[in-house]
């Protein structure tokens, strides 16, 4: 059956040479009148809030910031790939968030609003690559993958928030060491959690973790010395990293569950009086 123009146009494949053009012209080449003169939003930003900004780094531009993140040079991306594009999305998100365009767009544009059309294209891009934003304790705004339990387990436990968020960054795909990091940051919080789920059904999950933080090298050394296991150092990177990933989707079981046995007398007191 041949396709008409919106089954092309809504079309999910991401060209992201084309989806950078497009974000790069927004953000950077059209101008609005603003009150210091016509600019892009990217030199609005550059000359208002930039260098205020406390997570520039020693970075003195925006400019100087991509330089930085090696993310593009005179000819677009250096490398054109999701990864990529998504860096310099999260970082243009950021720079948005610490200005008064979102407030302030309408005035500022003569013509068509450039804001609204950034950010349409880049909310729907986040949407068809299945990812969204999130926002860190420190404001920090980050590209995550889509993921209900971890949105649950971040807006309930306030205290991990930032960990679970982080370890699903796009940017942490490959990056053993920093997963590694976090699970042992959560396997502390989880220590707490061990005696509620004793003589539970749910005990065994909790058993199975601790098994895998105590034998995949996260809490202990498992390549030498005493806790050293053979399975480990012969195990491919990339099926470790699979391991630490199946670990941290059970740990975020445990805080769904242990939100369920906090709340589980109440339930037991409604069957009690429900009749």
């Amino acid at each position: 059956m041949r396709k008409n123009i919106f089954d092309l146009l809504n079309n999910k494949k991401i060209d992201v040479k084309r989806e950078y053009i497009r974000i790069h012209k927004l953000f950077e080449i059209d101008t609005y009148y603003t009150d210091y003169g016509l600019s892009s939003m990217c030199e609005y930003i550059n000359k208002c809030f930039f260098t205020n900004w406390s997570k520039r780094g020693r970075n003195i531009s925006i400019n100087d910031m991509f330089t930085s993140l090696n993310i593009r040079d005179s000819n677009g991306l250096k490398k054109n790939t999701i990864e990529n594009l998504l860096l310099y999305i999260e970082v243009i998100i950021n720079l948005i968030s610490i200005s008064d365009i979102k407030c302030n767009h309408k005035n500022m544009s003569p013509n068509v609003d450039i804001y609204n059309l950034l950010n349409n294209n880049i909310y729907t891009l986040l949407e068809d690559l299945n990812y969204e934003t999130k926002e860190l304790s420190d404001n920090q705004i980050v590209i995550v993958e889509k993921d209900s339990i971890l949105s649950a387990v971040a807006e309930t436990n306030k205290n991990v928030a930032d960990n679970v968020i982080e370890y699903r960054r796009f940017i942490m795909k490959g990056k053993i060491t920093e997963k590694r990091e976090i699970l042992n940051l959560l396997a502390n919080e989880i220590e707490g959690l061990k005696q509620e789920f004793k003589s539970t059904t749910y005990s065994n999950i909790m058993d199975d973790v601790q098994f895998m933080l105590n034998n995949l090298n996260i809490r202990h050394n498992n390549k030498s010395g005493k806790y050293k296991k053979q399975y480990v150092i012969d195990l491919p990177k990339k099926e470790l990293e699979n391991l630490y990933d199946l670990t941290f989707d059970m740990i975020l079981s445990i805080f769904t569950i242990s939100r369920y046995l906090k709340n589980k007398h109440t339930i037991e007191n409604l069957k009690s009086n429900i009749k």
